[in-house]
């Protein structure tokens, strides 16, 4: 069973807010909650703020091309669509990879679950050192079939993943 809760703000609480925000935080965390906040806002010092509030299950989302930004710099392969960012928004609970997206690069041996959650179905096969090279070819053919969409940050629509940088990043070769 899963529960979240998405948090749509544009400012900080009132002072003294914040200890009472960390403990609501920590006591739905204890429930198995996950905490999504959507900031709706560019303001640094509200988006520094949430920011810094730890936990668990607590993800902190601004707007899309914000968003794309933070992604790319541990992902310059993936292209950050308005569905994967939705997806994060609204249930970054049922994947954990999702939420770590804007914070660290997905760990070589969880690629394969990354991209089935891009992708769907079941053509990636599970990556070992005997099959990198059909493992890519599946990417490849996965990336092809799959409908481009607009990147927020190319300002066109493009593949989801520059199959060349995603090589690069976690096979050490280009082909």
């Amino acid at each position: 069973v899963f529960t979240g809760l998405v948090i749509l703000t544009g400012d900080k609480p009132a002072d003294g807010g914040r200890n009472e925000l960390e403990d609501a935080v920590r006591t739905l965390e204890q429930k198995g909650v996950t905490i999504v906040i959507r900031l709706c806002t560019n303001d640094s010092k509200v988006q520094g703020f949430y920011r810094s509030i730890r936990g668990s299950s607590i993800h902190t989302l601004s707007n899309d091309q914000d968003e794309a930004r933070r992604v790319t710099r541990h992902h310059p392969w993936l292209s950050y669509k308005s569905s994967l960012h939705f997806a994060r928004e609204f249930s970054l609970c049922y994947n954990p990879l999702l939420a770590k997206l804007g914070t660290a690069m997905i760990p070589k041996e969880d690629l394969c679950d990354f991209l089935l959650c891009v992708f769907g179905g079941d053509g990636i096969p599970l990556l070992s050192d005997d099959n990198q090279d059909e493992y890519i070819r599946s990417i490849e053919t996965a990336n092809t079939n799959a409908q481009e969409v607009f990147d927020p940050l190319q300002g066109r629509e493009s593949p989801w993943i520059d199959v060349g940088k995603l090589r690069k990043k976690y096979f050490g070769w280009l082909a």
